[in-house]
């Protein structure tokens, strides 16, 4: 299959065409990037061989810089492409289900009103003729008798009598059918309100179309099937992580990831073959220049008495944080292994995409001014793949306790996941001892000093791994001189806590033991300087 990406709207000089296909489209696979989708349309027609006209209607484009892909079968030439941005008639299977239904309701409700219009047009008429044949009863009474025979006045008089009272009857019948047939219109006139507001609703969901025109050049005769592929806004997935934490003696983890997708393209999804990128393709392609500096050198004396006095408070540089999956970097597609539906601006779709299990170090973990400490574990990747980033629900043996945020994961990478309090493990943090001032009276050095406690009590009822991490002062300036005094030397691993300024202690705590670590900090610095 010959594939094409549509730079030109006409490729070839376009010959007498012999015939034009209207030809429906099917929605055949889609891919969903970040906020958008790559949708891969199946064209289906059969003509004999020659050139010929095949028209469709597919949403009009929305990224001016990405065009439409013709992937054409051996034997098909395209000669020249054509879009028509107008909105054509939703009609047919170009309307979708709901639109269908909804048009067939007001078409039903329509036909409806016109029927009883039908019947109180009839009643009209009966009624009117009841009227006639009374006005002739009427005009029959006011005339001469005829003969002079009693018995023969009173029979007349007494069928005319039953006559009138008769047609009078079937007039107030009537009147009252035509009452009942007013007020079943009435109520199929809101049906009918109800209906067109309806369907103008679901029309407006409908996105803007084009019509789309590709002369092609058929070699041979008989059934053939392209596919045109645009891409389309609205649309969105994410991962999502059910975490559940199996303790025991050989406490372990185990993973379920899925993805939730949803979109609203206007289009719904029936039956399409589902892949999910973790690459954002419209990301920056574009390399920055490199900048040079200039540099050059001037007499002290010219230098300000300020510039040289001046102070410049040192600049912490964090590191920054690694770019989300779903936007940069580690480009995949997940192919999902069934076909799916996906309604649009109605349905959330969740399929799972993988399960793994991984074993993990489970331990107790207290930071201070939490006043309560955390079930903790080591979590590392034993998937083959990347873990992305995303929302994530942590249960404890089936019990859920929380939720929490997995972190962009490189297989074979650890990570630290929480899974709820520990509302036992009570922390405690005390001041004992606070000073700041000057060594004597012709000290020329400051210094501060700070004493305090921690103390973590375990009344879980159970024994405990403890992790206890405290925040200390550091400092970036050489003049700033600051020394510790730790009643347990603190944990010192490969494993250990990274970040400046964080110390962390491990020690086994028994059930109902108490833990307690002493800490003095003392800070100097040269007169003439502030703390901060």
């Amino acid at each position: 299959m010959k594939s094409f990406i549509l730079a030109v709207a006409s490729i070839l000089p376009t010959a007498v065409l012999a015939d034009t296909f209207d030809v429906p489209t099917r929605i055949d696979s889609v891919v969903v990037y970040p906020s958008i989708a790559e949708v891969r349309r199946e064209i289906v027609f059969e003509a004999p061989a020659g050139r010929h006209t095949l028209r469709f209607v597919a949403p009009a484009s929305e990224f001016e810089d990405i065009l439409p892909q013709i992937e054409l079968p051996d034997g098909v030439t395209l000669m020249s492409y054509r879009v028509i941005q107008s909105r054509p008639p939703v009609l047919g299977e170009l309307a979708g289900p709901d639109v269908i239904a909804a048009r067939d309701t007001l078409e039903n409700l329509e036909r409806a009103i016109a029927d009883k219009d039908a019947e109180s047009a009839a009643i009209h008429r009966e009624i009117a003729a009841i009227q006639t044949q009374m006005t002739f009863l009427e005009t029959l009474g006011s005339g001469q008798p005829v003969g002079t025979d009693l018995d023969h006045l009173r029979a007349v008089l007494g069928w005319m009598g039953e006559e009138t009272q008769a047609l009078a009857a079937t007039q107030t019948e009537a009147h009252a059918r035509l009452a009942a047939l007013s007020e079943e219109r009435e109520e199929l006139l809101d049906d009918l309100a109800d209906a067109e507001q309806a369907l103008d609703y679901l029309i407006a969901e409908i996105p803007d179309l084009a019509t789309i025109e590709l002369v092609l050049d058929l070699s041979d005769d008989g059934e053939q099937s392209l596919f045109f592929t645009d891409f389309r806004g609205g649309v969105d997935w994410r991962p999502v992580y059910d975490l559940n934490l199996v303790t025991g003696p050989a406490p372990h983890v185990t993973v379920a990831v899925s993805a939730i997708v949803t979109q609203e393209t206007g289009e719904d999804w029936t039956g399409v073959a589902l892949g999910l990128a973790t690459v954002f393709p419209m990301s920056d392609n574009y390399i920055r220049r490199p900048y040079a500096w200039r540099r050059t050198i001037v007499e002290e004396r010219q230098i300000s008495t300020a510039s040289d006095t001046m102070q410049m408070e040192p600049v912490i540089v964090e590191e920054s944080a690694a770019p989300h999956p779903l936007e940069n970097g580690l480009p995949r597609i997940i192919s999902i292994p069934n076909r799916v539906d996906l309604r649009s601006g109605s349905d959330v779709l969740q399929v799972e995409l993988e399960h793994f299990e991984t074993e993990v170090d489970l331990f107790a973990l207290g930071v201070t001014g939490e006043g309560t400490g955390f079930r903790a574990v080591t979590f590392i990747n034993t998937s083959p793949n990347v873990v992305l980033e995303g929302s994530a629900i942590m249960k404890v043996d089936g019990a859920l306790v929380g939720a929490g945020e997995m972190p962009l994961l490189a297989s074979g990478e650890d990570t630290e996941l929480l899974f709820g309090r520990l509302q036992g493990l009570l922390i405690s943090s005390l001041t004992t001892d606070e000073l700041e001032g000057t060594d004597g009276y012709f000290s020329r050095s400051n210094h501060d000093r700070s004493a305090w406690s921690l103390t973590v009590e375990n009344l879980t009822g159970e024994d405990w791994p403890l992790r206890l991490r405290t925040g200390v002062s550091y400092s970036t300036h050489e003049d700033l001189v600051i020394e510790y005094d730790f009643s347990q030397p603190p944990y010192t691993g490969p494993d250990a806590p990274e970040r400046r300024g964080v110390i962390e202690w491990r020690h086994p705590l028994a059930a109902g033991d108490t833990y307690v670590i002493d800490l003095v900090e003392t800070m100097e610095w040269p007169e003439g300087f502030q703390l901060r």
